[in-house]
């Protein structure tokens, strides 16, 4: 593993893996990839859907469906070649990230923002060449395109968009106990704020030295809406835009070796881990040992370190974050089958 200079990130250095990507990047195309293949599991079904149907350009029905058998093949395979072989990180994110675009451009129904969303992202992965900017401006086109679509719509400067959302839709206890039905200034506030942040976000994201700030403003704005609507307002949105926030984010992963008598702990820790930077040795009469950072920890501390240690944080973070969303679907297909 090389060592790489990121300039204007307020980073003096960044690990790239023999893929050439960092190991952000690599956390985030699993993240993406896990996305696609719980959340969209029809798109690697062959045949789940029958496509083309109502596609956004009448040439796409000119294209056979097995065409459309093929790609959902291509596009398994892309999903599970990093996790399997641990390699060919961009290549299987761009390919993914294509095939989901062929998609939607073959189906209305199909098209969301979250999707195409994943869909950029993954193409932009595979389209990366060791700077954040193309990342950066697509997170900027998306919140800058939110901004303006709502600083011209006048509800959302009467305030009737924000409370019929908060009273209607959404049933907001706290708003609903507090604010009278005639009365519309908070909502006329509320929604001004969202503006301002959402355009405030569009120009920070472009910005190196306000990274940060952006990662925790934007993280601050989308964890407060899923507070306010108790989970319910696009928890999908929430775990893409951690995905984008950690493509920009230069954050540092030390790699870990895990040494112990046993492989089980090791195997399920690197099963778990979604950056590829933890690497276990097997030695017989030899407790919890991990190497990190030209350190060394044994027993409760490595075991302690190791729980602590970004990639494993981020790799529960995002795992948790994929249970949540599947979970509700889990349960229903439980319900049906007693």
């Amino acid at each position: 593993m090389d060592i790489k200079k990121e300039h204007g990130t307020g980073r003096k250095t960044k690990f790239i893996t023999k893929s050439d990507l960092p190991v952000e990047a690599i956390v985030a195309v699993k993240a993406l990839l896990l996305y696609v293949f719980f959340v969209h599991y029809g798109m690697v079904k062959p045949g789940a859907y029958d496509l083309p149907f109502l596609p956004f350009m009448g040439i796409l029905n000119a294209i056979p469906s097995f065409v459309y058998q093929l790609a959902s093949i291509a596009l398994l395979a892309a999903v599970l070649v990093p996790f399997v072989v641990k390699d060919f990180y961009r290549e299987s994110a761009f390919i993914a990230g294509i095939i989901i675009l062929f998609f939607i451009f073959s189906s209305k129904p199909i098209f969301s923002n979250s999707l195409t969303f994943t869909a950029c992202l993954l193409v932009l992965i595979g389209l990366y060449r060791g700077t954040s900017y193309l990342f950066r401006i697509q997170i900027s086109i998306l919140f800058l395109g939110a901004g303006l679509n709502k600083l011209f719509t006048s509800d959302w400067w009467n305030g009737r968009y924000i409370d019929h959302f908060m009273r209607d839709i959404y049933n907001v206890g706290l708003y609903l106990s507090y604010v009278p039905e005639e009365m519309l200034t908070i909502a006329v506030l509320i929604g001004i704020s969202v503006i301002f942040t959402e355009l405030l976000l569009a120009l920070f994201v472009l910005i190196p030295r306000y990274t940060r700030l952006t990662i925790y403003l934007g993280l601050l704005f989308f964890g407060g809406m899923l507070l306010v609507t108790k989970g319910t307002l696009s928890l999908r949105f929430f775990y893409l835009m951690s995905v984008a926030f950690l493509l920009i984010s230069s954050l540092q992963m030390n790699h870990i070796t895990i040494i112990q008598r046993s492989g089980f702990f090791a195997v399920l820790i690197k099963f778990l881990d979604l950056s590829d930077a933890i690497k276990s040795v097997v030695k017989l009469r030899t407790g919890l040992t991990i190497t990190t950072d030209h350190h060394t920890y044994t027993g409760k501390k490595a075991l302690t370190k190791l729980l602590l240690s970004k990639q494993f944080i981020m790799s529960v973070y995002f795992l948790s974050l994929i249970f949540i969303l599947v979970f509700p679907r889990l349960i229903n297909r439980f319900n049906q089958f007693f």
